[in-house]
């Protein structure tokens, strides 16, 4: 099941937006469950990084008042702790597109915010596709699971170059990424015994 995640800091907003999506959900029977609802963007961050789920779907305010973070800032870490997830911004603004992409967010859509029943029939619809496109290619089997610096992170298995021992350190690992490299605490057996994917060169 796919957690749902929802910030917006306008409370009428907020139950609308919950209530739809609980309705579509049933209606659909889709794969998701809404985890958490909130105006606050940074208590949304903290319920994230504690979820051990390797995908989630996220519908954002842009403009949070009274919140450490906007939905832009909020959006970025979103990004950094889920790179698969799918970002939806819910926002009055038509013009932060740019700010956005500078931001490497790659949201997956934007529902202006104009009547409730365009909001409404723009949750449903988004909701839908985004469930249809799931069916055909589920990426929480695309996701590789590590748990480092007391963190748990997941990656995209598209991104892994490959595992290698830590050099001098025992029971360390490596994995491999086009533009970083990690560690963590493991062994190449259990690399192959977790994944299809990965195969044992000796």
């Amino acid at each position: 099941m796919i957690p749902i995640y929802i910030c917006e800091d306008d409370p009428k907003q907020l139950e609308m937006i919950t209530t739809v999506i609980k309705n579509r959900i049933m209606i659909e029977n889709l794969g998701c469950y809404i985890h958490f609802v909130t105006s606050n963007s940074q208590d949304l961050l903290t319920s994230v990084q504690i979820n051990t789920s390797p995908f989630g779907i996220y519908f954002l305010d842009i403009e949070l008042k009274d919140s450490e973070l906007n939905g832009i800032e909020l959006g970025k870490k979103i990004r950094d702790l889920d790179p698969s997830g799918k970002i939806i911004y819910v926002t009055s603004y038509t013009d932060l597109s740019l700010i956005i992409l500078k931001n490497n967010i790659e949201p997956t859509d934007y529902i202006i915010k104009e009547d409730i029943l365009h909001l409404k029939d723009n949750i449903e619809r988004i909701l839908s596709k985004l469930f249809k496109d799931l069916q055909i290619a589920p990426l929480e089997k695309e996701m590789f699971k590590i748990e480092f610096n007391d963190e748990i992170k997941f990656l995209p298995i598209k991104d892994i170059q490959y595992f290698s021992t830590s050099p001098g350190v025992p029971h360390k690992l490596e994995v491999h990424l086009p533009y970083s490299q990690l560690q963590f605490y493991g062994n190449i057996k259990e690399i192959e015994d977790r994944n299809h994917h990965f195969i044992r060169c000796h």
